[in-house]
């Protein structure tokens, strides 16, 4: 999986709609790992080449779990789920990845990881998340959790993340559906959050922080630009911030003065659809 991981984000620029409240807020530490594994992955690979170049699928196999309460009430709807998996599959298409569901969905009963009440898991996510990998979890596989009362749209933790769950990975969704919710058929949280999964960032990561370190400029100018070590990490997305609106018609600036024109359909970025 660590191998696909870069081979993913460098040809990944697809240009999909945006989707919101993401659970993945990496700090800048965690950043510079992630750009530090890519300058490393490039040196010790350099002629790696894309599998799926040549028509060729990489499949990922995927285990889901759609959690209820206690008496199997409240439970995401698996039909919505089976849409939701040929909408993925349609978007990632086009760089040579397949999802495929194993068989053996799991229908979990267990009211400790599903809230209905109004209150959220949110304030202690890491800990939710992690019990939830540590009781219900299958290695070889990415695995995806639907249930009620994260707080979030989704959260797809980088790689680099494992640590915090015993060396675990999945990702985890806000099963509600209707009107703008984050799993009904036609949103794209899931396939965002794979992005992350693969260690795709926001495009506007570290925008408002005043230090051109993290903050991206503008420009791609060879002498100016920093977009090899700022923001998403790379220079064929453009500079972002943090904005819902599309299209975005602001007049925010970077840190040299220039406007931003950000790109509104890269799936990883926040502007509404």
């Amino acid at each position: 999986m660590r191998y696909f991981t870069l081979i993913f984000i460098l040809l990944f620029s697809s240009h999909l709609l945006a989707v919101e409240n993401c659970g993945v807020q990496p700090t800048q530490e965690e950043v510079q790992k992630i750009f530090e594994y890519r300058q490393q992955f490039v040196k010790d690979f350099p002629d790696a080449k894309f599998s799926g170049a040549n028509n060729e699928l990489i499949t990922i196999p995927v285990k889901v779990y759609l959690i209820a309460d206690d008496s199997g009430k409240n439970r995401y709807d698996i039909q919505t789920l089976l849409v939701q998996f040929c909408e993925l599959n349609d978007l990632y298409q086009q760089i040579g990845f397949y999802f495929y569901l194993l068989p053996d969905i799991e229908f979990i009963n267990d009211s400790r990881f599903i809230k209905t009440d109004g209150t959220t898991f949110y304030d202690n996510l890491d800990r939710y998340f992690g019990d939830m990998m540590y009781n219900y979890y299958q290695y070889g596989a990415m695995n995806v959790y639907y249930t009620l009362g994260t707080g979030i749209c989704g959260m797809g933790p980088c790689p680099s993340w494992a640590s915090r769950y015993e060396g675990r990975t999945g990702l985890l969704m806000e099963g509600s559906t209707g009107r703008n919710s984050c799993a009904d058929a036609g949103s794209k949280t899931l396939a965002h959050e794979i992005g992350h999964h693969f260690d795709l960032l926001h495009p506007f990561q570290g925008w408002d922080s005043g230090n051109a370190t993290y903050s991206e400029y503008v420009s791609r100018v060879v002498g100016i630009r920093n977009c090899e070590t700022a923001g998403d990490g790379f220079c064929d997305t453009k500079a972002d911030l943090l904005d819902f609106t599309c299209p975005y018609t602001g007049t925010q600036k970077d840190l040299r003065g220039d406007r931003y024109v950000p790109d509104e359909s890269l799936i990883m970025s926040y502007h509404a659809d």
